[in-house]
């Protein structure tokens, strides 16, 4: 079953503000959710909403999840435009996707133009997090991005910790700066008249000893603050262990501008037991290009062992001469015992490009005065970047203020054929924002 186009002549209608004084820079960004697809959607607009709620828009419900956002054109210091592009029907999409870096919105637009299709430059505002850390400013509280690794691509949006964590437990993955990662920082919703409602969510029903478990506090009224006991976190998660097989019962409370809740409760059993695998991938493979196996398991293994790749621990790196379908497998011991043997099969394609990559460099945005975002953008598909005075392996990096100014960055890109020629970027640090004093060499 494939939905409507939820597309731009919905946009053309702005989001519309809240009539009280308190709620003029904010509106809410509702969460929905359809369970022929199995995908969400999350919308401020309220043309969109009306949408959706009066089933004009079929097979959408309210997951009763939402969180705060700034309309579009807010004027609220330091916030960032969020880009949304729809993946195309035609190349099995059929979902949104949202950014609120600048440099991850022109990457889309330019390496997939015909499979996501920009909708908006911005379709409301937030607040970019600290790049290495993923700190949120005061007043602000963070939104995760979590990708369902699916060829149909959703991804889904959340505050809330506890929904978080069981949406992770269905083998989604976050995305963003930081650890965990963040994607966005949102403003908190208005000030609230009940105390929160809990109850704890967990990563992994069935814990292993010596292994960790992300627990949730899935919580109503926005709480602000959370207090555990047997985890120590003062945030809506919590990273519990226990080093020996047991129940082990956990507890929070949260608390808001009215009070504290009643505690939530949460009693998990950790075994001992073997560790249970998966192998992940990415996309298609290709002749002569190296390609990356990665473990997905449970039970902190301390050993993993590979077929028909070569092993890097967690890891594996795979290559074929040829195209045709390859199978790798992998189990993976703890301290209890040996997995089962888990298998992944690849189907390898002929490259299609003969030259190493050709690259450009710009700066993509700013970042308060302390952080720069550099964009590659190279042709002859390269799996892999090769950067000097900034640290990354993808085509965009972020570097920190250097000691003296101004300073030289470079990117090379990789692919089957070899390193490209280095594209440069002088940037001068200033008391304002970087600019740069030398025009990108390819």
């Amino acid at each position: 079953m494939r939905t409507i186009r939820l597309g731009s002549m919905l946009l053309a209608v702005m989001l519309a503000l809240l009539s009280t004084p308190s709620r003029a820079q904010i509106v809410d960004a509702i969460e929905y959710y359809h369970a022929g697809l199995n995908h969400y959607f999350v919308t401020a607009s309220t043309v969109e909403i009306a949408v959706l709620d009066t089933g004009v828009q079929k097979g959408w419900t309210r997951t009763g999840l939402s969180f705060g956002v700034y309309p579009p054109g807010s004027n609220v210091a330091g916030t960032t435009p969020v880009c949304r592009f729809y993946g195309n029907p035609a190349y099995g999409l059929d979902s949104h996707f949202y950014s609120a870096s600048p440099a991850e919105c022109k990457e889309v637009q330019e390496k997939w133009p015909q499979q996501w299709l920009l909708e908006s430059y911005e379709v409301f505002r937030t607040v970019l997090p600290v790049a290495d850390s993923g700190y949120c400013r005061s007043g602000t509280e963070p939104l995760f991005r979590l990708f369902n690794q699916r060829t149909d691509v959703n991804h889904r949006y959340l505050t809330n910790y506890g929904e978080m964590v069981t949406t992770l437990e269905r083998g989604y993955v976050q995305e963003g700066y930081g650890t965990p990662p963040v994607a966005m920082c949102v403003p908190y919703l208005p000030i609230q008249t009940r105390v929160p409602e809990c109850e704890i969510v967990v990563q992994h029903s069935e814990p292993v000893a010596a292994d960790t478990n992300s627990l949730g506090a899935s919580c109503t009224n926005h709480p602000k603050s959370f207090a555990w006991t047997q985890c120590t976190s003062n945030s809506g998660g919590c990273e519990a262990s226990s080093a020996t097989p047991g129940p082990v019962t956990y507890t929070v409370v949260a608390t808001n501008e009215v009070g504290n809740s009643a505690p939530a409760t949460r009693t998990l059993n950790w075994e001992a037991r073997a560790p249970r695998c998966t192998i992940a991938i990415g996309g298609a493979p290709r002749v002569g290009i190296a390609y990356t196996l990665y473990e997905s398991c449970d039970g902190k293994p301390t050993a993993f062992f590979w077929t028909n790749c070569e092993s890097k621990g967690d890891t594996c790196i795979a290559n074929a001469t040829m195209p045709g379908v390859q199978t790798y497998s992998l189990y993976a011991t703890n301290v209890w015992g040996t997995s089962a043997t888990t298998t992944q099969t690849l189907n390898w394609q002929e490259p299609s490009t003969s030259v190493t990559p050709v690259c450009k460099l710009a700066v993509a945005f700013f970042n308060g005065k302390e952080m720069v975002t550099l964009q590659a953008t190279c042709s002859g598909e390269p799996y892999n970047y090769l950067w000097t005075n900034c640290f990354s392996t993808s085509a965009v990096c972020d570097a920190s203020r250097p000691a003296s100014s101004p300073i030289t960055y470079t990117v090379r890109g990789v692919n089957a054929f070899g390193a490209g020629s280095p594209a440069s970027l002088t940037v001068n640090w200033p008391t304002a924002n970087p600019v740069a004093s030398s025009p990108p060499v390819q």
